[in-house]
């Protein structure tokens, strides 16, 4: 799996806000969170923010979360979610793809490199917010896209 690298991920998002020509404090109000969370993402202190935060961001760029953290680009060919958090279609999506595999939770957790308890947590809905790169990893894992499975 090809390693995330938070840092490049803070500066794809500081490149898209200068570029867009907006002050920290205006794109945290765009993308309705608090200024602090907003900052926090973009400098990398927050190294694994949840796909909420993700998504949020995203839409205001109108960019898919793959580009944000790995900066795959493709074009979206459904919209991204008004800002809401996550469901259970998340899980269930998790769910499809992973029986599609053939593969129990425990190794969808083992060759993804995330929490057995994350998975299973996912999966039953109990688990609604997960952190981006843990659903990177499970995504890379079944060989589709976060936005696949968050959509």
């Amino acid at each position: 799996m090809r390693k995330i690298r938070h840092d490049i991920f803070a500066k794809r998002i500081r490149k898209l806000r200068r570029q867009n020509g907006l002050t920290q404090r205006k794109m945290s109000r765009k993308c309705k969170m608090s200024f602090e969370t907003f900052m926090f993402v973009e400098k990398g202190k927050t190294k694994n923010p949840t796909v909420l935060t993700v998504l949020k961001i995203a839409k205001v760029f109108g960019k898919s979360i793959d580009f944000l953290i790995n900066g795959v680009f493709y074009t979206l060919d459904y919209p991204l979610k008004k800002g809401k958090e996550p469901d259970a279609k998340l899980g269930k999506m998790v769910q499809r793809y992973r029986i599609a595999k053939g593969l129990t939770q425990r190794k969808l957790a083992s060759r993804a490199g995330v929490c057995y308890g994350s998975v299973c947590g996912i999966e039953a809905g109990r688990m609604k917010n997960p952190t981006i790169f843990t659903m990177a990893r499970i995504a890379h894992t079944l060989d589709v896209t976060v936005d696949e499975l968050v959509a």
